[in-house]
């Protein structure tokens, strides 16, 4: 580094006498500015650095000295520390080659003070002696090879100087760069404390420990002792890693403590693994005493055995018994509430564990000694294994619960039994509906009967093999829409036999959800209802027919009577009109009125009894008229509102209709004791519902849980013949509602 050649010297009276004086000395005089800057460098300097003074004179002493032993300024410059001094370390020489000094304060009086010559001349310069290291050979091979060492071991390795403020770290090893990954430059002069600062930029000193381990470390210096101590620090990248530190003074011949030498080993692995065993113990603790099951650990110890520790399903059961388990080490099985037999059951299985090597099982009851079907008794499987082999041996045991699981097993037995031998088809399907269709997974005997097949036939094939030309489609689609739904569904199509034959089969299919509420399986209950449809049709007809007769001779007999008998009473008011019989014309003429009206009651009703023969897109009319015959004929009120686009599908599901709508009529008048009725068609999206509401004295109970009469059981068939859900509940506020719901004809689009 060149020097300017206004560069300030320092100068004093007798200075060439002084240069001369110092040439001939073995040390080298340098005097520093208060800030380090060298003011004379003597000409000795030439023979250890090989420089001359010039290049010294007026730059900063610490920019000719290795960035790896200099001192940094938050720890001061090591010219102003206690006089008497000495610092080793290497400066620049000639061509950038590192020479090792050694740097020695002047003298001093025997106070340890800088003589009063020396402040006369300097001032507040600072004098120090420069040393050529090389000087003797064996030392610079002892040096050498002492510092080799110092960087080679494999710990942690620094050194603090107590004599300079803050106790800065003055020289640290390799494998501490190496660990920290600070370079030597941001490390020496500064303390050990700035390992402790976290990537945020807070200390860490306080939690687990650490608080404690730094206060025994300042401890330590202030009384000049060794200690160790367990650190978390952290590296330059912010990781954080666990050092334990051992900590010497190093004392002159005098006993002055100057320094402290730090060896650190990095316990980062093992620190972690001591956590994660810890974590792990805590975990299984954790599961231990959450488990549902009874734990515990046991020893065979003189002959008896005694808990070592137990979880908190166990310690709830002892207590239960009565037993103060709140100190359960140690305790004997009777201690814990043990009977003497109970005790006894336990202790020959831990000796047949310990005596075969296998596990043990048996199963006993709680409250120890009752019987098994008892009430309230706990049902227990306890396993006993050996858990450590020794003086003495430990077994753990786990006793369950098996109460609920047996019997739920008892319930299961008796449930497939009942499915099994039921008399009507049942079968439990997949989910998927789309093609091929839900997979059978189980069908009873029943199902093997009615259809032909043998079980092994059909599982995981879809049901759609029991259909044919006759199915029809729009129940099969209704069925689709409610199941993709997740609903329950009830309906009948024609089915077929293994070995061909057709038949109506009527079925309900309800969802099994798992405990989120998800559909996970369909259970299909079915009949064979092909004779009773034909009997329905049959007491159809036979109605139909009886019906007919009465219409006849509603019309034909009585209406013919009344006919007459009207035309006799307006001869008779004729006749009486005009004479002093004015009264009994007056009666005449409103008995002629009474008769006209039983003879239009009497037409009403054989209009309702007659077969009848609606067009489809005549149905909203055919319901208007019923409404107003049904009015006249019970003396009611009754209405009907309704949509006039819906038209029935076909004749027959119109007819269907129409006579639902009269039977819930006749029901709600005659036995309901209705006062106001409403007959409504409506729209409910793709679909069309008729319903007949009634402010009677409502449904009974017993009808609604399935205990029909005739006249339900007819309005449920002809819902079924049309497609539709026929659907009977109390309507609110008192009364009845009976619903269809069908699909309407489809609106031909405009051309």
């Amino acid at each position: 580094m060149p020097n300017p050649p206004d560069a300030p010297r320092f100068l004093f009276e007798g200075q060439d006498a002084f240069d001369a004086l110092s040439a001939s000395l073995a040390d080298t005089v340098l005097i520093l500015e208060p800030d380090g800057v060298v003011s004379y460098a003597a000409p000795g300097v030439v023979a250890i650095l090989g420089i001359t003074p010039q290049v010294l004179e007026g730059q900063p002493l610490l920019a000719f000295v290795h960035p790896e032993d200099r001192v940094h300024e938050e720890a001061g410059g090591f010219w102003q520390a206690p006089l008497p001094f000495e610092r080793e370390f290497r400066m620049r020489g000639v061509g950038g080659d590192w020479v090792w000094v050694r740097v020695l304060s002047g003298a001093t009086d025997r106070s340890g003070e800088r003589l009063a010559s020396a402040d006369r001349i300097l001032g507040d310069r600072t004098l120090l002696l420069l040393r050529d290291r090389r000087s003797d050979a064996q030392v610079r091979d002892a040096d050498d090879l002492l510092h080799r060492a110092f960087d080679a071991v494999n710990n942690l390795v620094v050194v603090t100087d107590m004599r300079l403020p803050g106790n800065p770290l003055v020289m640290v090893n390799q494998n501490f760069v190496d660990a920290t990954g600070y370079p030597r430059e941001e490390i020496i002069g500064r303390n050990c404390r700035f390992l402790q600062v976290r990537p945020d930029g807070t200390r860490d000193n306080t939690d687990d420990g650490q608080a404690e381990a730094l206060d025994e470390i300042r401890r330590a210096i202030a009384s000049g002792a060794s200690t160790h101590a367990l650190l978390r620090n952290y590296r330059k990248d912010g990781t954080r890693f666990y050092n334990r530190l051992y900590l010497t003074p190093i004392r002159t011949a005098a006993g002055e403590l100057t320094h402290y030498v730090g060896v650190q080993n990095d316990v980062t692995a093992e620190i972690e693994q001591r956590d994660e065993a810890e974590r792990r113990r805590r975990l299984l603790r954790a599961f231990f005493d959450s488990a549902p099951f009874l734990m515990g650990v046991v020893e065979d110890r003189d002959g008896e055995v005694r808990h070592q520790t137990a979880n908190e399903a166990a310690l709830d059961l002892f207590r239960s018994a009565g037993a103060q388990a709140d100190r359960i080490e140690g305790a004997s099985l009777t201690a814990l509430g043990f009977s003497a037999a109970e005790a006894d059951l336990w202790e020959r299985h831990v000796r047949t564990c310990a005596k075969t090597g296998e596990p043990s099982h048996f199963r006993t009851v709680f409250p120890w000694g009752a019987h098994p079907d008892a009430p309230d008794v706990r049902l227990l499987d306890v396993v006993v294994n050996t858990a450590e082999r020794g003086e003495p041996p430990l077994f753990s045991y786990v006793a369950e619960d098996v109460t609920e699981r047996r019997r739920s097993d008892t319930e299961r037995r008796l449930l497939a039994a009942a499915v099994e031998q039921a008399a009507e088809p049942i079968v439990v399907t997949g989910i998927g509906v789309d093609e091929p269709g839900p997979r059978i997974l189980y069908a009873n005997e029943a199902h093997a009967r009615t259809f032909g097949y043998t079980v092994p036939e059909i599982i995981g094939r879809s049901p759609r093999m029991f259909q044919g030309p006759k199915t029809d489609r729009a129940v099969l689609d209704r069925v689709r829409a409610r199941l993709e739904a997740g609903e329950p569904v009830q309906a009948e199509a024609i089915n077929y036999r293994k070995d061909g034959s057709e038949f109506v089969l009527q079925w309900e299919i309800a969802p099994v959800r798992n405990d989120a509420g998800e559909v996970v399986n369909w259970v299909g209950t079915q009949r064979d209802v092909t004779e009773r449809r034909q009997l329905e049709r049959e007491i159809l007809e036979v109605a139909a027919r009886e019906q007919e007769r009465m219409a006849r001779d509603l019309h034909d007999g009585l209406g013919q009577v009344l006919t007459g008998a009207a035309f006799r009473l307006q001869a008779l008011y004729y006749a009486l009109d005009g004479t002093d019989q004015a009264d009994l014309a007056a009666d005449a003429l409103r008995t002629r009125q009474l008769v006209e009206g039983a003879l239009e009651q009497a037409r009403a009703i054989a209009r309702g009894l007659f077969p009848i023969n609606i067009e489809p897109d005549e149905i909203h009319d055919a319901l208007a008229r019923l409404a107003a015959d049904a009015a006249m004929a019970f003396d009611i009120t009754c209405s009907f509102e309704g949509d006039a686009t819906i038209t029935a599908p076909t004749r027959e599901h119109a007819a269907h209709l129409y006579r639902i709508a009269q039977e819930a009529l006749a029901n709600a008048a005659r036995h309901g004791r209705a006062k106001t009725i409403e007959v409504g068609l409506t729209r409910a999206g793709d679909h069309a519902m008729l319903t007949v509401r009634d402010d009677g004295i409502g449904i009974s109970d017993t009808a609604l849980a399935g205990g029909e009469g005739l006249g339900l059981r007819t309005m449920r068939y002809r819902a079924d013949r049309v497609g539709g859900e026929f659907e009977v509940r109390h309507r609110e506020g008192g009364g009845t509602v009976v619903a269809v719901t069908f699909e309407p004809a489809q609106a031909e689009e405009e051309e």
